[in-house]
């Protein structure tokens, strides 16, 4: 039956309610190939714009929670390759409110990255958390699964690329502005990363990000304004 499941526009409970299924039921090593059947198909629906993953939220956390490497390997192709597709799916993934790779075993998504490493590392890094919660008056760290994808990637500007393509929410509320200055201090702490390319790579992106935050900071300034002005 999930097997057949039609990959659509659901409300909240209906996704839930498909969430506690696939906990209940896809558990064993034999559930395995339903579980990437049905990432298969979600991928192959994303990739002609019939589905989209927030659709999916509480689904795919369980699938990931009961069967990591089989929703993985169905979700960004297994040995097929589409970088293109990839990213687009990592990039949905990242704005769904319950984000699929927090549950997920570190060895385990590392030691799937390492069976491909040129597309998986850059692919999964543009959909891990970055950044773990702080009070407001202490600086954002970088997760240890970011740093460990950055460590490990075999091409690290291209890695640190998608996790800085992070900095910018699709989603938000309030400043938009104030959350990319947030999650730009954590650029900080690569200042001194051993790898010179690296570092070297953080000191230009630190300069753009700043003039892009000015120019996100204007345009703010001006929706406001033009805001205040109808509401008079």
């Amino acid at each position: 039956m999930m097997r057949r499941l039609k990959l659509h526009k659901q409300d909240d409970y209906g996704d839930y309610r498909l969430g506690v299924i696939c906990e209940a039921c896809l558990t064993s090593d034999e559930d395995a190939e339903i579980v990437e059947d049905i990432c298969r198909q979600l991928r192959e629906s994303i990739s002609r714009s019939g589905a989209f993953a927030v659709y999916c939220d509480s689904m795919l956390k369980s699938l990931f929670r009961v069967q990591p490497r089989a929703a993985l390997d169905g979700l960004f192709g297994g040995i097929e390759e589409n970088r293109v597709l990839d990213l687009r799916i990592a990039n949905e993934i990242r704005i769904l409110r319950r984000n699929p790779f927090d549950t997920l075993p570190e060895a385990e998504l590392l030691a799937w990255c390492d069976e491909s490493p040129e597309s998986r590392y850059p692919a999964i890094a543009a959909a891990v958390p970055i950044s773990q919660k702080t009070t407001d008056d202490v600086p954002p760290r970088w997760t240890t699964v970011a740093l460990r994808l950055l460590d490990k990637a075999p091409n690290r500007i291209e890695g640190l690329t998608r996790l800085i393509g992070q900095f910018s929410p699709r989603s938000w509320s309030g400043s938009r502005v104030a959350i990319i200055e947030s999650n730009v201090r954590l650029l900080d702490e690569l200042e001194t990363y051993p790898d010179i390319a690296v570092a070297e790579f953080v000191a230009r992106e630190k300069a753009r990000l700043r003039q892009a935050i000015e120019g996100e900071r204007r345009q703010e300034m001006l929706m406001d304004r033009e805001a205040d002005e109808t509401f008079e």
